[in-house]
Protein backbone atom coordinates (compact mmCIF):
# COMPACT_ATOMS: atom_id res chain seq x y z
CA UNK A 1 0.00 0.00 0.00
CA UNK A 2 1.69 3.29 -0.90
CA UNK A 3 2.21 5.72 2.19
CA UNK A 4 -0.20 8.13 0.89
CA UNK A 5 -2.51 6.14 1.24
CA UNK A 6 -1.83 5.10 4.59
CA UNK A 7 -1.35 8.74 5.61
CA UNK A 8 -4.99 9.76 4.10
CA UNK A 9 -6.92 7.05 5.44
CA UNK A 10 -5.61 8.00 9.26
CA UNK A 11 -5.43 11.07 8.38
CA UNK A 12 -9.11 11.58 10.21
CA UNK A 13 -8.60 9.40 13.58
CA UNK A 14 -4.77 11.29 13.69
CA UNK A 15 -6.67 14.50 13.87
CA UNK A 16 -9.69 13.66 16.22
CA UNK A 17 -6.51 12.29 18.77
CA UNK A 18 -5.02 15.68 18.75
CA UNK A 19 -8.29 17.36 19.44
CA UNK A 20 -8.93 15.01 22.07
CA UNK A 21 -5.65 15.92 23.52
CA UNK A 22 -5.95 19.07 23.41
CA UNK A 23 -8.94 18.80 25.40
CA UNK A 24 -7.38 16.89 28.13
CA UNK A 25 -4.80 19.04 28.64
CA UNK A 26 -7.03 22.16 29.42
CA UNK A 27 -8.03 20.38 32.84
CA UNK A 28 -4.08 20.03 33.91
CA UNK A 29 -3.82 21.53 37.53
CA UNK A 30 -1.10 24.24 37.17
CA UNK A 31 -0.60 27.11 39.47
CA UNK A 32 -3.36 29.19 37.83
CA UNK A 33 -7.13 28.86 38.33
CA UNK A 34 -8.14 27.42 34.84
CA UNK A 35 -12.04 27.34 33.64
CA UNK A 36 -10.78 24.19 31.87
CA UNK A 37 -11.26 22.42 35.40
CA UNK A 38 -15.08 23.09 35.59
CA UNK A 39 -16.60 23.60 31.60
CA UNK A 40 -17.31 19.30 31.75
CA UNK A 41 -19.02 19.44 34.95
CA UNK A 42 -22.44 18.43 34.54
CA UNK A 43 -25.31 19.99 36.78
CA UNK A 44 -28.80 18.90 37.36
CA UNK A 45 -30.71 21.25 35.43
CA UNK A 46 -34.62 21.01 35.42
CA UNK A 47 -34.44 17.16 35.51
CA UNK A 48 -31.65 17.17 32.69
CA UNK A 49 -27.56 16.69 33.32
CA UNK A 50 -26.35 20.22 31.84
CA UNK A 51 -22.65 20.61 31.20
CA UNK A 52 -22.07 24.27 33.19
CA UNK A 53 -20.70 26.02 30.43
CA UNK A 54 -23.91 26.05 28.41
CA UNK A 55 -25.82 27.39 31.82
CA UNK A 56 -23.42 30.08 33.04
CA UNK A 57 -20.68 32.10 32.21
CA UNK A 58 -16.72 30.58 33.30
CA UNK A 59 -14.20 32.93 34.22
CA UNK A 60 -10.99 33.48 35.94
CA UNK A 61 -10.11 37.01 37.04
CA UNK A 62 -7.14 35.88 39.14
CA UNK A 63 -4.74 33.34 39.63
CA UNK A 64 -6.59 31.82 42.21
CA UNK A 65 -10.28 31.96 41.69
CA UNK A 66 -12.80 30.83 38.88
CA UNK A 67 -16.60 32.49 38.77
CA UNK A 68 -19.13 30.86 37.79
CA UNK A 69 -22.27 33.62 36.99
CA UNK A 70 -24.91 31.34 35.57
CA UNK A 71 -27.77 32.81 33.55
CA UNK A 72 -30.10 31.79 35.59
CA UNK A 73 -30.03 33.07 39.04
CA UNK A 74 -32.46 30.31 40.01
CA UNK A 75 -30.00 27.64 39.24
CA UNK A 76 -27.10 28.61 41.94
CA UNK A 77 -28.22 26.40 44.27
CA UNK A 78 -28.08 23.60 41.63
CA UNK A 79 -24.41 24.51 40.65
CA UNK A 80 -22.91 24.71 44.35
CA UNK A 81 -24.43 21.21 45.08
CA UNK A 82 -22.00 18.20 44.26
CA UNK A 83 -23.39 16.00 41.41
CA UNK A 84 -24.27 12.72 41.79
CA UNK A 85 -23.30 11.82 38.00
CA UNK A 86 -19.71 11.47 37.52
CA UNK A 87 -18.70 12.10 33.66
Amino acid sequence: MPTKAIISQHKISMEKSIEYLQSELKGVRTGRASTGLVEKLRVEYYGTPTPVNQMATLSAPDASTIVIKPFDPSSIKDIEKPSKQVT
